[in-house]
């Protein structure tokens, strides 16, 4: 039995735009999967960090000072199954690990980093996988700073606050 952790701090959140095509087999579904797919575990989490709000929609962190609020997805099944998730994610975040390990990570949209993932109350936890975007590159896509670390920002809480998803799996 293979373990696979993510920490996801935007659209695969419970409830975002790719969570439920990514995180809970759709299209692994669709491309013939046949058995059961794991659901994972959610739970609310934070790593070090910024957040930016890309004007294309979506998040990134990058290093920095300040917490980023998200939540640890937690799988455990077939390894095969679990690659191919982990693959799918790569594809979604513009992630090419091959192109990273010979030292050409430029062209990636994202790193894929192992990272330390912590308790919302600031205790560290475990490790988990963490797409990162450099600083550099979130600014020059028009980036903006949501200094309450949490995606997406709105109106009634404009500092974000810990995600909150309706979701029976979440353990705080």
């Amino acid at each position: 039995m293979a373990h696979l952790g993510i920490f996801v701090y935007g659209t695969l959140k419970p409830g975002g735009q790719y969570h439920q095509r990514y995180c809970q087999g759709d299209l692994q579904r669709e491309r013939g999967f046949q058995g059961p797919f794991p659901s994972p575990l959610v739970q609310a989490a934070m790593v070090p960090g910024r957040l930016y709000h890309l004007p294309q929609g979506y998040p990134a962190l990058t290093d920095g000072e300040g917490w980023v609020m998200g939540v640890l997805l937690r799988w455990q099944g077939a390894g095969a199954v679990l690659q191919r998730l982990l693959a799918d994610l790569d594809d979604l975040e513009d992630y090419d690990p091959q192109t990273a390990a010979v030292g050409q990570g430029a062209g990636n949209l994202y790193d894929r980093q192992w990272r330390g993932v912590y308790h919302p109350d600031g205790r560290f936890w475990s490790y988990g996988w963490v797409y990162v975007m450099g600083r550099d590159r979130a600014q020059a896509l028009g980036g903006r700073w949501l200094p309450g670390g949490s995606w997406p920002e709105t109106l009634d809480q404009p500092h974000g606050g810990v995600y909150n998803a309706p979701n029976p799996n979440v353990i705080p």
